[in-house]
């Protein structure tokens, strides 16, 4: 039982004598059938590097051969960092928290002012949590499972708080986003540090998944952006939807915040 950081997880070593020169192929039956969200991480090892895929439900197959290409790596680790960032919801659940009151800056200053001010928020998010993402992933700093995800949780409800006391006020918002970005970082080089940094492209991979959660975030805030310019065209409707998305955002920080400082 590995009990060091965060919930006890089960290791268990199993060892195979394949047919020299075969065909080898891994499947994973074990957890997916009662848990569609079960994520498997595996690594392969070999004379001139690794390997490392995530088996998901649907996709529990992985044909076992040769080190990847720099290429096939850079492309896998891409994938990897927009899925995270996408099914990440604490994370979705921020980049909404920092742009929900962008529509009454719309209203008031025009789309390009709200465009430009949107961009410096999720560019000062971007640094933070990049510093912390490197540094984490390549070993430099380690911080606990629990006390990251606990921060990011009230991270997520500083933020819903401030939209509520102060919607207007979105000039510290960019400090805030960069000083929060740093403890997200942590957060998402969680699924590295599960998965493993090839170790012939370690930098390479963690450029890509890197990118990949940017690639992701620029695309949640465009989709965000439009409906959130049309609700801040009326100012009533605008406080509804800054006062009520706030509201629902920071429960469920509040929620995750409590789950996460006394869960096992």
């Amino acid at each position: 039982m590995d009990e060091d950081d965060g919930p006890a997880r089960l290791a268990l070593a199993l060892s195979f004598a394949c047919p020299e020169g075969a065909a080898l192929t891994l499947r994973d039956d074990t957890v997916f059938p009662t848990d569609v969200q079960h994520e498997a991480f595996v690594r392969q090892r070999f004379d001139d590097g690794g390997d490392a895929h995530v088996l998901r439900h649907g996709r529990q197959t992985l044909a076992l051969g040769a080190a990847p290409s720099s290429v096939a790596l850079a492309r896998r680790f891409l994938v990897e960092g927009m899925l995270h960032l996408v099914t990440g919801y604490d994370h979705v659940l921020f980049l909404l928290s920092l742009v929900l009151t962008a529509g009454g800056l719309a209203r008031r200053a025009g789309p390009r002012a709200a465009a430009r001010d949107v961009a410096l928020v999720v560019t000062a998010f971007t640094a933070g949590h990049s510093v912390t993402l490197f540094a984490a992933a390549l070993g430099w700093i380690v911080l606990p499972s629990r006390l990251v995800e606990t921060a990011i949780a009230a991270s997520i409800l500083l933020v819903a708080v401030a939209n509520v006391a102060r919607p207007e006020a979105r000039h510290g918002l960019p400090w805030m986003a960069g000083g929060f970005g740093l403890i997200h970082g942590f957060g998402f080089s969680g699924v590295l540090a599960e998965l493993g940094l090839p170790s012939q492209a370690r930098v390479l991979s963690l450029l890509a998944f890197n990118v990949g959660i940017e690639a992701a975030q620029l695309a949640v805030v465009a989709l965000l952006l439009p409906p959130l310019a049309w609700l801040g065209s009326s100012p009533a409707r605008e406080r509804r939807v800054v006062l009520g998305g706030s509201l629902a955002v920071g429960l469920c920080a509040l929620v995750w915040m409590v789950e996460r400082a006394t869960g096992p």
